[in-house]
């Protein structure tokens, strides 16, 4: 306080001092923005601005991980050249399409991790209908990618490191044995 009694700074009130030039006011921030530290990361914080509560703002929506945004990747590409060869090989084409589009759903919604997450858990239990339902038209390409959509839900390090940990592991032992299925149905379409 008596640093801003110095420079002339104005009692704003609730303790806020405004700052008599700019360059302090870029001081102030700075050293504001230097000790707040939110999980040992830092974060900007505002020193004049109100609050979220006082400004009736929602504030910006939380995003998807990249882990689970990764992982939602991973679902989507990991059985194409499988459906691909099915396909190929006479496979009906509206059957192996539909999955593949129901599975992009999540990832367009990556913006707003609610919207991900529900979408994820959706597109899961309908991919997982789809592709024991349609067995036998060569949607079994799917069935690993509804796991892989409910390890993607869990996958988030922000709000629950440990299970967010087991969620991404998990994810990559159901895809390992399904990415070497669908390395082998890739050599298998480009030597015929």
């Amino acid at each position: 306080m008596a640093a801003h009694a110095r420079t002339g700074g104005a009692d704003c009130g609730a303790g806020h001092y405004a700052p008599a030039t700019a360059d302090e006011d870029f001081r102030n921030r700075l050293n504001v923005f230097k000790s707040a530290r939110v999980r040992g990361q830092l974060v900007p914080v505002s020193t004049h601005a109100a609050s979220d509560e006082e400004s009736g703002s929602r504030g910006k929506r939380a995003t998807a991980h990249r882990w689970q945004t990764g992982i939602a990747l991973v679902a989507l590409f990991l059985p194409l050249p499988c459906a691909l060869a099915v396909a190929v090989d006479g496979g009906s084409v509206f059957h192996l399409t539909v999955p593949a589009l129901l599975l992009g759903i999540p990832l367009t919604l990556r913006r707003n991790r609610a919207w991900f997450m529900t979408s994820s858990v959706i597109t899961a239990v309908l991919v997982l209908g789809w592709s024991v339902v349609g067995i036998l038209e060569g949607t079994w390409t799917f069935l690993p990618s509804a796991p892989l959509l409910i390890c993607a839900n869990f996958a988030d390090p922000r709000e629950y490191r440990t299970p967010a940990i087991i969620a991404t592991t998990l994810a990559c032992l159901i895809a390992t044995p399904f990415a070497l299925v669908a390395l082998t149905a890739t050599t298998l379409l480009v030597k015929s």
